[in-house]
């Protein structure tokens, strides 16, 4: 059977939020149909919650820290994990959770957010119309094009 890992930079309380929830409910799933799953984060904040796989904290709170990095890829080859789940595909964190270093294991990297939420924001409320004109709005999408995405 397959070993999976869930990883994102926070616990996975399904009571609060849409990737605790989705966490929660692959891994009962996956539990059911005999896979083996464990459930990794980076930071220490612990939460009253019964989870239903083994929780793993890494060693230091900075991210990309030399001994997080050693302990994630011996977590990788100790628990002879085939697919790393990165819950955080559209985050910072995702550069550890996508180098897997000399294991065989696979990254599967989710998106949990709306790709083009940043433009709807640039769109509503950083670029505001000076009227409801066509050329306005042409004026709006060149200074979107043009603002500088961090």
């Amino acid at each position: 059977m397959k070993n999976i890992v869930f990883t994102y930079i926070t616990p996975f309380p399904s009571g609060k939020g849409r990737i605790g929830r989705v966490t929660d409910t692959l891994t009962r799933e996956f539990l059911k149909r005999g896979f083996t799953i464990r459930l990794s984060s980076t930071v220490t904040v612990r939460h009253e919650y019964d989870y239903p796989a083994l929780l793993t904290y890494l060693p230091s709170q900075k991210l990309m820290a030399p001994e997080n990095i050693l302990f994630y890829y011996g977590f990788l080859r100790w628990h002879f994990i085939d697919y790393v789940v990165n819950q955080s595909g559209n985050f910072a964190d995702s550069q550890l959770w996508t180098n897997t270093g000399e294991t065989p294991a696979k990254v599967i990297s989710v998106l949990h957010s709306e790709p083009l939420a940043a433009y709807r924001h640039l769109w509503r409320e950083i670029i505001p119309l000076r009227g409801c004109s066509f050329i306005q709005k042409l004026k709006r999408l060149a200074r979107m094009a043009l603002y500088p995405k961090r």
